[in-house]
């Protein structure tokens, strides 16, 4: 039922195997948790973090016209930071990242001058100097450090199984997907 609405990429990631670490949670909480993340990446294939040694840190990047490019240091603040920590289903920013922090990017800038008062609910929502105009070197990209919680680490492990979470002195848990159609 649910993977029938799902992307085809995204149903078949899940069908795989959703492992989720028991910490505690009962398992109509960890369906929450899963049907959240799902909500959270289907809200945030528009942007993303490059270059971070883990999935809540990076130079920001956002999707325009079929193309992924970068978000420029120009005015970059807290505010800005707080947006895109929200669009990618995180509780807060911790930090903002200036000068390319993570890495050259990769592509063109597509944002510039970027002002956020911190209530928008994406990042394409704030005022900026428009798509693709913009003054700024290889050396300019913007990056955040998002806060992370329990909660979000879990929601993690489904994108980044292997690479984040993955210690195996923890007890897992499999999840089927099946089980998971009754919550939405």
């Amino acid at each position: 039922r649910i993977l029938e609405m799902l992307p085809l990429r995204l149903a078949a990631h899940l069908l795989l195997v959703v492992e989720i670490f028991t910490i505690g949670l009962d398992a109509s909480k960890k369906a929450e948790i899963v049907m959240k993340r799902l909500e959270t990446r289907r809200r945030s294939t528009t942007i993303r973090l490059r270059g971070g040694r883990s999935p809540h840190e990076g130079n920001v990047e956002i999707f325009h016209k079929g193309v992924w490019g970068s978000v420029c240091d120009d005015e970059w603040d807290s505010n800005d930071g707080a947006v895109v920590c929200r669009q990618l289903g995180y509780p807060a920013v911790l930090r903002v990242t200036h000068n390319s922090q993570f890495g050259n990017p990769v592509g063109s800038y597509w944002m510039d001058n970027v002002y956020c008062d911190g209530s928008e609910s994406v990042l394409k929502k704030c005022r900026f100097d428009g798509w693709g105009k913009n003054d700024c070197g290889p050396d300019e990209a913007a990056g955040v450090i998002c806060v992370k919680n329990a909660e979000k680490n879990i929601e993690n492990t489904l994108q980044y199984n292997e690479t984040q979470l993955d210690d195996s002195s923890r007890p897992k848990q499999l999840v089927e997907i099946s089980s998971l159609t009754n919550f939405r």
